[in-house]
């Protein structure tokens, strides 16, 4: 989902045609707005649609300029072309923040390391801190796929075993999204 529109990549009316563009649209718990994380190797991924096992997404003839349309194509070999190859980059946390003499306090949640692996560390603001309450996980399609108490304000919640993908950290009122590889 994209942070600024809110808005999913979308395989148009579901085309499994080779070519395809891809458009932005409202989301929802459709299989052509899903979604696989696939190895590259050397933190390189390969974003594979929940469709069809063949098809990746695409920056057709490796264009470097602004507005390119991507699009569904076939994936070249196990780890894809240069074009067909995408980095996750991490943009600092996404917690809002507020200062007051001189003191930082954390108004959202913060997932560490973002993307993870194995286990992924929970801090939650004290203010809205509740001992045993649940941490959920949601997949992208809105099902739990695990739920944990908490004991702590910083909770670690192994990861391990759910699939590469992004998911959706909930802790009462407080959302984060992150991504398993």
């Amino acid at each position: 989902m994209n942070r600024n529109s809110t808005k999913a990549i979308d395989v148009a009316n579901s085309n499994q045609t080779a070519g395809v563009q891809l458009i932005q649209y409202t989301v929802s718990t459709n299989i052509n707005q899903q979604w696989q994380l696939v190895s590259a190797g050397n933190g390189e991924y390969l974003l594979r649609s929940s469709m069809s096992n063949q098809y990746i997404i695409d920056n057709p003839g490796s264009s470097t300029a602004d507005g390119t349309r991507m699009i569904l194509y076939p994936a070249n070999g196990t780890t894809g072309s240069p074009n067909q190859r995408w980095v996750l980059e991490d943009q600092g946390t996404s917690a809002a923040r507020k200062f007051s003499s001189g003191k930082e306090e954390v108004l959202q949640l913060e997932l560490s390391p973002n993307p993870v692996s194995n286990m992924l560390t929970v801090r939650i603001p004290a203010a809205n801190f509740t001992p045993k309450q649940d941490v959920k996980i949601f997949s992208m399609t809105g099902a739990v796929v695990k739920v944990e108490k908490t004991a702590q304000a910083e909770t670690k919640i192994d990861v391990a075993a759910l699939p590469a993908g992004v998911y959706l950290l909930k802790y009462g009122a407080l959302q984060e999204r992150f991504v398993k590889q």
